[in-house]
């Protein structure tokens, strides 16, 4: 049903527009999605500007509680896969497909004018929430499959419209279905947590590198992509695909979501039934925080960390995906306090000497900062990172 897209060159005259009568500024507030226990689940709000040529805010919801629950590696992550969000998230789009579907054949048809890549994958999505176990130890994820046209007909166009844009001016607006989705509550103040909610919400996972000569580096994101191209990005970013999945480990699952790639961003490649060994030998990668992107209407996202067995100069962006720079930080990254120098330097990157082709920092990247600034305030964590890491301790 999702690939029949009749009538392309006719959906190509149109654009998607914002609401002009609703603006993320508006949610101030997000409902713990940790179902047991609010506190752990307790976010605050965060405004990241990501773009230099289009200076709006962005915010993300983080919870500093519950990031530090996840950086204990002692912690189980355990994965609890159902088919309870995915049926529901079908129904939704085959009722309402007739006014859902120009919005898909619409950026179709916009893709293949640009150049930029849309197509369908098996993603791993957000089910329920979280919740925490009985034993304080485990931490219980709800998922459930999708893909990532659901995600787009759900998380990216909620809320906006088709406008033409010639002849008569011609809007198109899926509002009874928007209105199902219910992603907001309290006249649009509150995000509400992912049980109250009807949307895709596939897993984006990113996450911050360390190569073995202790060089970081980032990518700048291609133009052919849907989602922060031409931005300064994460070392590997992107989304947890349903191969990705290690049954039952929801911290198997992202961290080798992670590795992939970065695995695959930076340019490193293999017979295919050799992949996953190659990726699961390529380094070590470890969660230091979740977060809500407002803009994507609280989509969740992983971050990470990752220590890679390759020296800087192995590295060589895949063209297909990144840029074909990448941003090395001129600095050895010898000690956490480097570590915490270059974080803090990445908040002020809006422009990077010798790279004109980019626009400004995206906001996995910005996330990544903010969740590790917060991590690196605890000096027990500080030295667990450094060590992952093969950093230099404190004397």
């Amino acid at each position: 049903m999702w690939c029949d897209f009749s009538g392309l060159k006719k959906h190509g005259a149109y654009e998607l527009l914002s609401n002009p009568e609703f603006s993320i500024s508006d949610v101030s507030k997000c409902e713990s999605d940790v179902l047991n226990d609010s506190e752990l689940g307790e976010y605050t709000r965060h405004q990241v500007i990501r773009n230099t040529s289009q200076p709006e805010p962005d915010y993300i919801f983080i919870s500093h509680k519950l990031n530090e629950f996840l950086w204990n590696s002692s912690h189980k992550l355990k994965l609890n896969l159902n088919s309870k969000k995915e049926k529901k998230i079908v129904r939704l789009i085959e009722k309402y497909w007739t006014t859902l579907s120009p919005y898909l054949a619409c950026n179709t048809a916009i893709a293949i004018r640009e150049g930029r890549a849309f197509y369908n994958e098996r993603k791993l999505c957000m089910g329920d929430g979280f919740k925490i176990g009985a034993d304080k130890t485990t931490l219980e994820v709800d998922c459930s499959k999708g893909t990532y046209f659901d995600s787009f007909l759900t998380n990216i166009i909620y809320g906006k419209f088709l406008q033409c844009t010639y002849g008569e001016s011609k809007r198109q607006y899926a509002s009874e279905a928007f209105r199902d989705m219910k992603p907001f509550k309290d006249n649009n103040s509150t995000l509400n947590a992912f049980s109250n909610l009807l949307l895709s919400n596939d897993w984006g996972v990113s996450t911050i590198a360390i190569t073995k000569d202790r060089r970081v580096f980032q990518l700048i994101q291609s133009r052919r992509a849907m989602v922060s191209h031409g931005l300064i990005a994460p070392s590997g970013s992107g989304s947890c695909d349903c191969d990705d999945i290690h049954e039952g480990d929801f911290r198997k699952t992202i961290t080798y979501a992670m590795q992939r790639e970065l695995w695959e961003e930076a340019g490193f490649k293999c017979p295919k039934h050799e992949k996953r060994q190659e990726i699961e030998s390529f380094g070590e990668t470890y969660i230091v925080g979740f977060f809500r992107w407002l803009k994507r209407i609280g989509k969740p996202e992983m971050l990470g960390i990752s220590y890679i067995d390759v020296d800087y100069e192995e590295i060589t962006p895949n063209i297909s995906e990144v840029h074909k720079d990448a941003i090395l930080d001129q600095r050895q990254i010898n000690t956490i306090e480097d570590f915490k120098e270059y974080l803090g330097d990445i908040k002020d990157a809006r422009k990077v000497d010798g790279i004109s082709d980019h626009n400004g920092v995206s906001v996995p990247l910005l996330a990544c900062v903010i969740a590790l600034e917060g991590l690196l305030k605890d000096e027990k964590i500080a030295k667990e990172m450094a060590e992952v890491l093969r950093l230099d301790l404190p004397e």
